[in-house]
């Protein structure tokens, strides 16, 4: 009696064409689904890669500040040394070493020039030296030495 009434039973006849797409729909959703999963897994990967390089970067940070710490202890001393060695009062001057007194009693060369009997070779023999490449090697070293000098 069941199955008679089943055989008679009238369907509308749109839902009928919805039947005959659910294979077509389902393989749309199926697509859909592996792309979904590929696009997660692609995502995760990327998120993976951003986690390590945030880890990386973290590294790097420590590691600038403990360079930044050691350095400025580093300027520390050497300011510690500057002003044991520039000791400054608060007129600005400089307290430094006297010079000996032997040094204001030694001959100038200007007098020692003047010892010697044969000038005119004297200054020969110095203007070769001044023109000498060795002298302006030797001037070029102490130029250099100055300008590492003045960057410390």
């Amino acid at each position: 009696r069941v199955l008679r009434f089943f055989k008679t039973l009238k369907v509308p006849p749109g839902k009928v064409g919805n039947l005959k797409n659910v294979m077509r729909l389902k393989m749309a959703e199926k697509q859909m689904l592996e792309t979904n999963e590929e696009s997660l897994v692609q995502l995760q990967e990327e998120i993976n890669e951003v986690g390590r390089s945030a880890d990386r970067i973290e590294e790097t940070i420590q590691q600038l500040q403990y360079k930044i710490q050691v350095l400025k202890k580093q300027v520390d001393e050497e300011e510690k040394k500057a002003r044991k060695v520039f000791q400054e009062n608060g007129s600005g001057s400089l307290h430094l070493p006297e010079l000996p007194k032997d040094s204001f009693q030694a001959p100038t060369l200007q007098e020692e020039i003047l010892k010697i009997k044969n000038q005119k070779g004297l200054l020969k023999d110095m203007n070769t030296i001044q023109q000498s490449a060795d002298l302006k090697n030797l001037l070029t070293l102490i130029e250099k030495t100055y300008e590492k000098v003045d960057l410390l």
